[in-house]
């Protein structure tokens, strides 16, 4: 009975926040309209429809499953990634993690299972218990929405969104777009006009929740940006970045009226990695799927008050970068850190002509560990380049859809490469907001967000 109330209290609360159009929750809940079974977000411009008429959601990928359609106007696909409640156990959160990082666009369930230490069954079962759908149906409705986003955001030709988005085959792309979406993928297609020259650009709205701490963000790229390889603006950053051989430009522009980050591709010929990858990489970057509302609550709990509204767990564009950085920090002030990664660019990628004004990119894996090859057992440099001679053999996977622990371990097995250094590289490039720093068992007290007690200066007991 108490469970029951709980849940009609928080149903009111959040009926309150759509009847506000509250930014904040946008993400949070999904709420479903019984009349016309079209599911909205929080903040959707429709008139609001009668209390009784309305079932609320978690997910829009629950919505989804109790048949709601999404709203056209507000477009649910671009809402900020949601979080899970606390209780939920950590094998369903970091596989839930991974899947909304797209780890099963290219793996299969059992994969997935493997990596976070369980039975495929068990993992299916726990999904079921906890989240009420099975990992292939949070990942088909996650394909779904991506799609839908690159269709009317882009003008990527729909068999490249079909295969972008993970469908195995067009006929299916076809077949479950008409299903959820109610029409053709080409009557949902919207123009898209790339910039001219010798580049094209694919450009994308990645939303999240206020109150964002743009400045914050900002003033941390610029303390580990290397001249010529960023340019950072007040409300805006691009970086160039080496992927497969092929350099490509990513800008993103703070639009903060609209609660969102407007992100260009810019590339020469399509990368080999997908488009959804550069988005995935720039949510983590800035971790635009913090829910700031939770982390007040959690740290005034802990009589830490207004801390949680502040914190963002800032990721990488360049998870290799950000690794090679935190590798020389462990023997090196931060200026001498960027002078001897300045030089890294210098020594092994020459500059680059384009018609931006950034100059240099950061050798890729392969370069990197061809460069540094002889150098002498135990300084950085070896250190450096056994850590690419990995990357680049894809025995370490510096991705978010890595399993943390599993990428710190890993991390940890190149000599010259401590705890700390591996867990804040892990932390950083899979963008998990639990993961531990330190061994000390008392560290508990600050799940499901240690990550962010991390950063927030806070001692791990």
């Amino acid at each position: 009975m108490a469970d029951v109330e709980q849940v009609a209290a928080l149903e009111d609360v959040w009926f309150h926040a759509y009847e506000s159009r509250d930014r904040r929750f946008d993400g949070v809940f999904f709420l479903g309209v019984k009349s016309t079974y079209i599911y909205c977000r929080p903040i959707c411009p429709a008139r609001t429809p009668k209390r009784r008429n309305v079932r609320f959601f978690q997910t829009a990928t629950a919505a989804e499953a109790a048949g709601f359609r999404a709203c056209k106007k507000c477009k649910p696909e671009r809402s900020p990634l949601g979080t899970l409640p606390s209780g939920i156990p950590d094998v369903v959160r970091k596989s839930q993690h991974l899947i909304a990082r797209g780890y099963l666009g290219g793996q299969s369930v059992e994969d997935l299972a493997n990596v976070v230490g369980v039975t495929s069954r068990h993992l299916r079962r726990l999904f079921l218990t906890h989240l009420g759908m099975t990992p292939q149906a949070i990942a088909q409705s996650q394909r779904l929405q991506v799609a839908k986003r690159l269709i009317e955001q882009t003008s990527l030709p729909l068999t490249q969104i079909a295969f972008e988005s993970g469908f195995r085959s067009v006929r299916a792309f076809n077949l479950r777009i008409r299903e959820a979406f109610d029409v053709a993928p080409s009557e949902l297609r919207r123009s898209a006009k790339g910039k001219p020259g010798a580049w094209t650009v694919v450009s994308l709205r990645v939303g999240y929740r206020p109150d964002y701490p743009w400045q914050d963000v900002r003033d941390r790229l610029v303390l580990e940006s290397l001249p010529g390889t960023w340019s950072i603006g007040n409300t805006h950053v691009s970086k160039l970045l080496m992927l497969d051989e092929e350099i490509s430009l990513v800008r993103i522009r703070h639009l903060q009226e609209e609660s969102c980050f407007q992100m260009e591709v810019h590339y020469r010929s399509p990368p080999t990695c997908t488009i959804r990858s550069f988005v995935t990489q720039a949510e983590v970057l800035l971790d635009t799927a913090a829910d700031p509302m939770r982390l007040e609550r959690f740290f005034a709990a802990h009589r830490v008050p207004h801390l949680g509204e502040r914190l963002r767990l800032v990721g990488a564009l360049d998870p290799l970068e950000m690794a090679v950085r935190q590798i020389l920090l462990q023997k090196m002030k931060r200026s001498e850190a960027s002078g001897f990664m300045q030089q890294l660019c210098e020594d092994v990628e020459p500059e680059v002509a384009s018609e931006f004004e950034l100059t240099r990119v950061f050798p890729c894996a392969r370069r990197l560990a061809s460069k540094l090859s002889d150098s002498g057992c135990g300084s950085v440099e070896s250190i450096i380049g056994l850590l690419s001679h990995r990357v680049a053999a894809g025995e370490i996977e510096l991705y978010p859809t890595a399993e943390p622990d599993r990428l710190r371990n890993q991390l940890m097995s190149i000599d010259g490469i401590g705890r700390r250094a591996a867990a804040i590289i892990a932390m950083r490039a899979t963008g998990y907001p639990d993961f531990a720093i330190s061994d000390d068992a008392e560290a508990t007290r600050w799940r499901p967000w240690r990550s962010y007690a991390f950063i927030a200066g806070m001692k791990e007991h």
